[in-house]
């Protein structure tokens, strides 16, 4: 019997439930739905039959037919008389994931108790309505209904901001149930999701009894907001308090060492993993292949990844994406397609792991369009992220730029980071003037610059004729409040470098001592090693030291590469020994950079010595011992050593075609450029211009026209690099014609290009030509520099131009700022002489800020025999004697004066 009172209204849910027993019953719930509706006829409806009907409903998670036994009761009205059956309808809903039904069946009941707010509370909670939960939880306050432990876990577990989670615990207090373990467990992990890891922690060490879900939620709520070394040491804890790890906390962990990026800590967490027998499960497997990768050991990752017995999208993606990001492109790529070869099907990170190794290992084209295909077959190619990967991938090969911008202009809905890959490209690949109209026209479709945009833009400027305009932009981001950015004021300290002025970006450093990091002092003391001032380089780096900040591997391997002659060799000398401090000596980028730091500061046997106590060695070590071997002009060794080494790429190519042009083996580096292409190599900037040079320096005129074919046919003239080296290549073998046609094709000059047509026009003796073209040169915008200004003197010293020559050496120191040097100096002093100013030449030599050299005194005593001036030609040929005692025209005029 169901329990009635006297007025026929259910009184308890709970035998009712005991006693429905469907399995027995041997009519279905359509045919007692049917025999219902039939009875209805001749009797009142029984609301244990009725009752009965919702739970065989609810069991079955028959949805429909609940539906309309609800509607056939609220027709009989019997909801209003019988709330048991409001109740049974709202777990049915519930159980039957309708929460819409729910929700009304809920709002229309007409008397509401503790367990029913409980099960709304519970039920929005599980389906991620937590807004929806919590306000019901406020609800229940308003109603003056005191919650139980299963409402305020409930609701605790919808909490998404501190001031609920603090809300609900004071409501916990009034209950005297914020000690009950379930409670406190779900304020612990409440307030750890929300970031609050100090109330977290406040309810942990409150706790009576801690077990292994409370300790997993501290430590989960550390690793998630980045506290990975609290994370750590709580393990550490656990485990000491007995409390063995569960799956759910070696994630955590794995996150936690992800973050920390410590590859010791990595591999104990690891070894625990092991031991415990939770190392099966994919999602661990997954993470400790992306910890082992963020740790920057792809060797250990790699393992893990190959000893998977099972692999899922996210195993191959991190695997990807460790090699990609790690340098390891030609190895991801290959896992790209090994990945599709298994059938596996690659999803959007896949695609962006797999177009950044294509970016950044320069690809050849058809692996890029490849790719590309597949992003197409996916459906992802208007993603606006997949999009941009597409842009940065083509746009980092001047061959594919134009590809990229087929993909931009397809982009429908762009935002400012494909705006930002787009001149980032074009940046990248020295054309200015397009990544400047970008930057003007993504301001005029309303998208507004931010810091990456102008640094893309700051880095596509070189030359001192994009000094103005990089000082002008200086300003607009000044304007913009983006000056204390420490990422732009890198690139702006770069950008001064590239222009040719680095006291510039010294002064920029120095003007916010407080914004001096590790950074922009690598920053600083890079700028002046690339601009020749490798001293004062040393300088800054000794200063950094006093200063108190740390130098890291950036900063040495800087220091290392800016050694390149033997006074820097106690420098070079001191960094070695800090790295070795540091543990990093046994690194190979360090070792390779020792390699060339000798071979310049040292000895070719102390290269040598290094290179061969390397215990692994990769291509970029090999090519350093090649060009070691070249600077040291043993060209065979040098072949000997690149036919060696192992995998080859083009720098290897570059270094072996480098060190033939360095020692004037110019035929070796035109067949090596021919080799490479047979071997599938591409040649790019660095070889050509190389090339060019050696062709130059051998006056092999058909051969640096035939690279000039290859250039032009492979669209690499747009390259200023190389339309340079081809000017320079034609002005050294005296074909002024061809290099000034060239120079006047050129899209985008600088002043290397006019330093090489008038240093081609002096040379071959063309002065007037050299004075009209640096006049030109003026007019046109272009900057002097040092190298200009040796031109023009020396083309006014071959014409015999006397009062131009003076002009332009003190228009030099007096306009421009450039205290002259020897070449500038013995220009004039050659100038003087010819013209027979015998007296004005010899007071230059003595007022000189250095002393003059062996050039300069031969230079004096060549005009004193063309112009009689025995008695200063004796001085002059006893200078040269103590520079060349065996100097035989000092000889002869001395001897011509004694007899």
């Amino acid at each position: 019997m169901f329990p009635f009172n006297r007025k026929g209204i259910l009184l308890s849910t709970g035998r009712l439930i005991r006693s429905v027993n469907l399995q027995a019953s041997n009519t279905s719930l359509e045919q007692s739905i049917l025999s219902l509706i039939a009875q209805e006829q001749q009797q009142a409806p029984d609301p244990a039959e009725c009752a009965r009907l919702i739970i065989a409903c609810k069991n079955a998670k028959a949805h429909e037919q609940g539906k309309f036994i609800h509607g056939f009761l609220a027709r009989h009205g019997l909801l209003h008389r019988n709330p048991i059956l409001a109740e049974l309808l709202l777990e049915m809903y519930i159980r039957c994931g309708s929460l819409d039904d729910a929700t009304q069946t809920f709002d229309s009941m007409p008397e509401r108790d503790l367990k029913s707010w409980s099960r709304m509370i519970t039920a929005n909670a599980q389906s991620g309505n937590y807004t929806q939960a919590f306000a019901l939880f406020q609800k229940l306050h308003v109603h003056g209904v005191l919650p139980n432990q299963i409402a305020l876990v409930a609701t605790l577990n919808s909490c998404l901001a501190d001031h609920q989670v603090r809300s609900v615990h004071e409501c916990a207090r009034e209950i005297h149930c914020e000690h009950e373990k379930i409670v406190a467990t779900a304020l612990l992990n409440a307030y750890g999701k929300c970031g609050d890891l100090k109330s977290a922690g406040a309810i942990f060490r409150g706790m009576e009894e801690r077990d292994l879900i409370s300790w997993t939620a501290l430590i989960t709520g550390y690793a998630q907001f980045g506290h990975s070394r609290q994370a750590l040491d709580l393990y550490r804890e656990m485990l000491m308090d007995g409390v063995s790890p569960s799956r759910i906390t070696f994630l955590s962990l794995l996150s936690a060492c992800t973050k920390l990026g410590s590859l010791r800590e990595a591999s104990l967490v690891h070894d625990h993993i092991r031991q415990s027998g939770n190392q099966q499960g994919l999602s661990i497997q997954n993470g400790v292949v992306c910890m082992y990768h963020r740790c920057g050991s792809v060797e250990n990752a790699k393992l893990v990844f190959d000893a998977m017995p099972r692999r899922d999208v996210i195993s191959w993606t991190s695997m990807i994406a460790a090699y990609a990001q790690s340098g390891s492109c030609d190895d991801a790529i290959r896992l790209y397609r090994r990945m599709e070869l298994e059938g596996e099907k690659p999803n959007k990170v896949t695609f962006l792991a797999a177009m950044e190794a294509c970016a950044k290992s320069l690809a050849p084209e058809e692996e890029a369009d490849a790719l590309h295909r597949c992003v197409i077959e996916s459906g992802l190619e208007t993603d606006v992220v997949v999009a941009t990967a597409l842009v940065n991938m083509y746009g980092k090969s001047a061959r594919t730029l134009g590809r990229a911008q087929e993909i931009f202009d397809g982009v429908e809905k762009r935002d400012n980071v494909v705006w930002n890959a787009l001149i980032a490209a074009y940046a990248q690949h020295g054309c200015r003037d397009r990544a400047l109209d970008l930057l003007e026209q993504m301001q005029r479709q309303s998208f507004f610059p931010d810091k990456p945009a102008f640094v893309s833009v700051l880095s596509a400027l070189t030359g001192s004729s994009s000094l103005a305009l990089g000082r002008s932009i200086h300003a607009a981001i000044a304007d913009k409040g983006f000056e204390s950015d420490s990422i732009v004021r890198n690139a702006l300290m770069n950008m001064y470098g590239k222009c040719g002025c680095a006291e510039d970006a010294l002064r920029l450093f120095e003007a916010s001592p407080r914004l001096q990091n590790v950074i922009s002092w690598n920053t600083v003391i890079a700028v002046h090693a690339q601009n020749g001032e490798h001293q004062r380089s040393m300088v800054l780096f000794h200063r950094m030291q006093l200063a108190g900040v740390s130098a890291d591997r950036a900063t040495l391997l800087t220091v290392l590469y800016a050694c390149t002659n033997p006074a820097a060799l106690r420098t070079g000398r001191l960094v070695r020994e800090v790295a070795t401090q540091r543990g990093y000596h046994h690194e190979v980028k360090f070792q390779t950079a020792l390699v060339l730091m000798h071979a310049k500061c040292e000895t070719l046997d102390a290269a040598v010595e290094v290179f061969e106590s390397m215990h692994h060695r990769d291509t970029p070590s090999w090519n350093a011992m090649v060009a070691a071997y070249g600077y040291h002009g043993n060209c065979d060794l040098a072949r000997r050593t690149f036919d060696d080494t192992p995998d080859k790429n083009l720098a290897s190519w570059n270094s072996i075609i480098a060190a033939c042009s360095l020692n004037g083996r110019w035929k070796e580096s035109f067949k090596l450029l021919q080799q490479m292409q047979v071997d599938g190599a591409v040649p790019d900037t660095v070889t050509l211009v190389t090339v060019l040079s050696s062709c130059a320096a051998g006056s092999a005129i058909a051969k640096g026209r035939a690279v000039h074919r290859f250039a032009a046919e492979n669209g690499l003239m747009s390259d200023v690099a190389v339309a340079n080296g081809v000017v320079d290549f034609y002005g050294k073998c005296g074909c002024l014609l061809e290099a000034r046609a060239v120079l006047d094709e050129m899209a985008k000059l600088d002043e290397v290009t006019w330093n090489s047509l008038l240093a081609g026009y002096a040379q071959h003796g063309y002065g007037v030509e050299t004075l009209e073209a640096f006049t030109e040169m003026q007019h046109r915008g272009y900057s002097a520099n040092r190298i200009t200004f040796m031109s023009v003197l020396h083309a006014c010293s071959h014409v015999g131009l006397v009062a131009e020559g003076c002009k332009y050496f003190s228009s030099m120191i007096g306009d421009y700022g450039f205290q002259p040097i020897e070449e500038h100096c013995g220009c004039m002093i050659d100038l003087l002489g010819r013209a027979g100013h015998l007296s004005e030449a010899k007071t230059l030599l003595a007022r000189m800020p250095f002393k003059p050299n062996l050039i300069a005194w031969m230079s004096l005593l060549g005009s004193c025999k063309v112009h009689g001036n025995l008695e200063l030609g004796r001085d002059a040929a006893l200078k040269v004697l103590e520079f060349d005692p065996e100097n035989a025209a000092a000889h002869m005029l001395l001897s011509e004066i004694v007899t």
